[in-house]
């Protein structure tokens, strides 16, 4: 330890409040050598209350007293405080502990903005905390800070005439005064209150517990875990931050499966980055809950990033069963049990923080889906127009692409004379290399057009069961014939359910025809993918049929063109974006026009 933090027979550890680096620092120096009394900063009205309650630990609750003048005052009583684990140690190890703060009538926070305190876990304590000393607010002689510390300071003194090595456990901020007052022989303060409040002990409730520790709920519980662990590896506070994010990944696709090829490692990733890019913005090294958030919502989407707010939370110790009474912590009140709300502050508070609004939209859990599935009816089923406006476009896109394709193969080749026609053939040109001359192209001029696209996502057609022709709502639209997953199966909700097309027919301009599945001029046919073909060939007003898929044209598909005289141009699956593919194969199934109305706060 070094000196900077050790003055004769007394081993100060500074601490930024609630953080678990500090907590996890406290119990390294105290198993790393033998302590006769733990010092901590608070009065000693709040000892036998603060000790009952660190015997609760890890329930996180709170010491609640009321001040003298107004309001009330609560000191967490948290497993990533460093106070709490000295006291949890002392307890544990029936060392003496002393209560040595001066009491006050009416408590004032001291809580100045610090570097991330990971730091500390990189360089050590002593390192980190003599780099701080220029940056710790200095009270002015006689002011109620520098009052506290010369108090705790005399304390300090006393201890020292009667424990033979001491342990003192304090905020970053004082230990330089305490320091100076205890090498100056300071004399104890001369006012002094004997406070009348009883202090209450109260187990917070689960959902205000964000707002009561100062690590993220889930980073505490991390940690609490580690103090068990037998070979007392240290705790990492960015471990931790990806254990977080990868048990969210793991709960969320096994909720919706069909996120799992959106959330990849390389996703999570991605994730990661952005992270690091935002801490390096605002010059911290560990990102705040806020961070994560918004990370998510980028990289995995409004709903990945509401389930991350709830694992964050997640602190599995609170005992439901506990006679305690209940307190709801928030900022700057309190709600208790037989008092209701009241005007409440921190005892230790941390580093100063803001609060910041970010707008999200949970998906339905299980048990909600299943409630919307007993009521869900399709007798009058219809799509969604963004999802429709968006695969038209790509169809569009498709159809280009196609005829940019049958210009290619009709194209003629011959060597360059006095004109270069459509342009050079490099091609042949290279090929040719050895003649020194020059090779252009003529495409001719193409006569008919793209009439129908035959989209095979999956030739698996095993697991598609549901088959539907839908018939254009308007002049813009082409009839659509597809198979795909059973819509019942996935209702997200209320009339409105989540299928994946296995494959599709688009047939444009449109036309009123009968469902192919079911037509028996198609009977003959029996394999899904073919029965499109047959119905693109049938019904397409133009001989040339683009036909995107994984692999070329089965042989009775190509029969079956040839039979009608139509032509189908291949263009593999591979030369489009996969991200594109995937987002056009989900589509919605509406159970009505009127579902339209608020079908937007479901589908994403």
């Amino acid at each position: 330890m070094s000196n900077i933090l050790q003055l004769e027979n007394i081993v100060c550890v500074p601490v930024i409040h609630g953080r678990c680096a500090f907590a996890q620092e406290v119990r390294r120096v105290f198993l790393q050598d033998r302590y006769d009394c733990v010092a901590v900063e608070l009065p000693g009205s709040l000892a036998a209350s603060v000790q009952e309650a660190a015997e609760h630990l890890p329930l996180i609750s709170a010491v609640v007293y009321r001040e003298s003048v107004t309001g009330y005052c609560y000191v967490p009583i948290e497993p990533g405080e460093g106070i709490m684990e000295a006291i949890r140690l002392a307890l544990r190890e029936r060392i003496a502990i002393a209560f040595v703060d001066m009491e006050t009538e009416t408590f004032a926070a001291l809580s100045p903005a610090l570097p991330d305190e990971y730091a500390m876990t990189q360089v050590g304590l002593p390192a980190y905390y003599e780099s701080m000393l220029g940056y710790l607010p200095t009270p002015a002689p006689g002011s109620w800070q520098d009052q506290r510390e010369s108090w705790m300071a005399n304390e300090l003194r006393h201890l020292q005439q009667e424990f033979d090595k001491i342990l003192f456990v304090c905020g970053l901020a004082h230990w330089q005064g305490i320091r100076r007052h205890l090498q100056d022989k300071t004399p104890r303060p001369a006012s002094h209150v004997h406070p009348e409040y009883t202090p209450q002990i109260y187990a917070v409730h689960s959902d205000s517990i964000y707002l009561t520790t100062g690590e993220i709920p889930y980073i505490t519980f991390l940690y609490e875990k580690n103090r068990y662990d037998p070979d007392l590896k240290s705790f990492d506070k960015c471990d931790g931050i990806k254990e977080l994010l990868l048990e969210t990944r793991k709960e969320y696709c096994h909720d919706f499966a069909e996120e799992t090829e959106r959330l990849t490692l390389s996703a999570m990733q991605s994730l990661l980055y952005y992270l690091r890019n935002l801490c390096l913005l605002q010059g911290y090294l560990t990102p705040s809950l806020y961070d994560l958030i918004v990370a998510a919502q980028g990289v995995g989407g409004s709903g990945f990033a509401a389930r991350l707010l709830e694992m964050a939370k997640f602190y599995p110790y609170q005992d439901p069963t506990v006679t305690l009474p209940e307190a709801r912590i928030g900022i700057e009140t309190a709600w208790l049990k037989d008092f209701g709300e009241v005007n409440a502050k921190n005892r230790l508070p941390g580093p100063p923080f803001s609060l910041k609004n970010i707008k999200l939209e949970r998906r339905p859990r299980p048990e909600k889906k299943a409630e919307w599935k007993r009521r869900w009816g399709h007798h009058h089923e219809c799509s969604w127009p963004e999802e429709d406006d968006r695969i038209e476009r790509f169809t569009s896109h498709v159809k280009a692409r196609a005829r940019a394709l049958l210009g290619e193969d009709l194209a003629r080749i011959e060597k360059f004379t006095t004109s270069i026609k459509d342009g050079l053939d490099i091609r042949e040109t290279i090929h040719q290399w050895h003649t020194h001359d020059i090779y252009v192209k003529e495409i001719p001029p193409m006569r008919g057009d793209v009439g129908a696209v035959i989209f095979i996502f999956d030739p698996n057609v095993e697991i598609y069961p549901y088959r539907i022709t839908w018939l254009a709502e308007h002049a813009e639209e082409s009839t659509l014939c597809f198979y795909a997953t059973d819509p019942n199966e996935d209702i997200i909700g209320p009339g409105i359910s989540r299928a994946l097309y296995g494959g599709a027919l688009f047939i444009f301009p449109p036309q009123v025809i009968p469902d192919i599945w079911k037509n028996k001029q198609f009977d003959d046919v029996q394999q899904p993918i073919e029965k499109l073909v047959a119905a693109a060939c049938f019904y397409s007003q133009s001989k040339y049929i683009a036909y995107v898929a994984q692999s070329r044209p089965s042989l009775q598909s190509r029969s079956i063109a040839r039979k009608n005289e139509n032509h189908l141009l291949y263009l593999p699956i591979s030369q489009f974006s996969a991200y594109t593919i995937r987002k056009l194969r989900i589509f919605h199934v509406l159970a009505g026009h009127h579902v339209r109305s608020y079908a937007q706060k479901y589908i994403r």
